[in-house]
């Protein structure tokens, strides 16, 4: 994690190209067909990057203004046409398409929805995501989100991943599944 990005070819084991722009860290990195979006830190900003796939990885731009009371960026995950974003207060979206450099250009997804938002996925129509060691479902098509039951109590639930046996939950160094 430290931050520069390089491309790795696994069959001649090399590296065929590097991106450093001298950032602190990057913390996260998702690939959506010839799209790759990654979430970096730089001292103590935090912003997302957009690399674009024409025969080889191009930089295509970075986003680092947002709402001013959105709060930093924690984790962000995209679907073909919007970019969603964990930050400290709640969850935002833009549209791909749109001047996401543009703070006005992102959306709060709900009013009601002003915790620290850790760690998010999307599965389907659905939006699952850890706010305040809660765990959260958000329905795209109708608005309504509600809290997940879980036997457990987090302490510091901070990454969520869904696998075919259900979801699974860091919280400190303990794993934990909800089927």
């Amino acid at each position: 994690p430290i931050g520069f990005l390089q491309i790795y070819d696994p069959t001649n084991n090399k590296s065929v190209n590097s991106f450093d722009f001298g950032l602190t860290s990057i913390i996260d990195i998702q690939i959506n067909n010839l799209t790759a979006w990654v979430l970096f830190k730089d001292g103590q900003d935090t912003g997302i990057m957009k690399y674009v796939y024409d025969k080889e990885w191009q930089y295509r731009d970075s986003y680092r203004n947002y709402p001013s009371d959105a709060g930093s960026v924690n984790c962000f995950i995209n679907s073909d046409s919007i970019l969603f974003v964990g930050m400290n207060n709640g969850v935002y979206y833009g549209y791909i398409n749109d001047n996401l450099k543009d703070p006005n250009n992102w959306m709060k997804l709900n009013s009601d929805l002003n915790d620290n938002v850790a760690s998010i996925l999307l599965n389907g129509e659905e939006l699952l995501f850890i706010a305040n060691n809660g765990l959260f479902e958000y329905s795209l098509s109708n608005g309504e989100y509600n809290e997940l039951e879980f036997s457990f109590e987090f302490q510091n639930a901070n990454k969520i991943q869904i696998t075919e046996e259900g979801f699974w939950i860091i919280d400190n160094n303990s794993l934990f599944l909800k089927s």
